[in-house]
């Protein structure tokens, strides 16, 4: 928590010090110039309207829903097919098997390792 304080006053501090050495060598602006207003009109003439855009959204909504359910119908049978689950054993005996299996491993490990030695 005092990295992040001392971090964000160091950032304050170095953004006083940036704008006080602009403003002392005359490199920010006296006034914030205007954007001329044909430049403006001639970007919003430019610019589509949002009507053409919900002319197609309908439709667009429709393709993507309508791959989504195709994507997803393909990740659930890849995931069928990689994850095949055995339902004549409850899991928690499956845990306690598995638990036996990691033990017995270890204690062969290192039988394995005192015999090395």
């Amino acid at each position: 928590m005092k990295k992040k304080f001392s971090i964000i006053l160091l950032v304050i501090f170095l953004a006083i010090v940036g704008y006080a050495y602009a403003s002392y060598q005359d490199l920010l602006p006296e006034e914030i110039p205007d954007l001329p207003k044909e430049k403006l009109e001639e970007l919003v003439k430019k610019t589509p309207s949002l009507d053409s855009f919900q002319e197609n959204a309908g439709d667009q909504l429709e393709v993507l829903s309508s791959r989504a359910k195709e994507v997803g119908g393909y990740a659930q049978d890849t995931f069928k097919l990689g994850i095949k689950e055995d339902d004549s054993q409850p899991v928690h005996e499956k845990a306690i098997e598995y638990g036996q299996y990691v033990y017995c491993k270890q204690v062969v490990e290192t039988y394995e390792n005192n015999q090395a030695n």
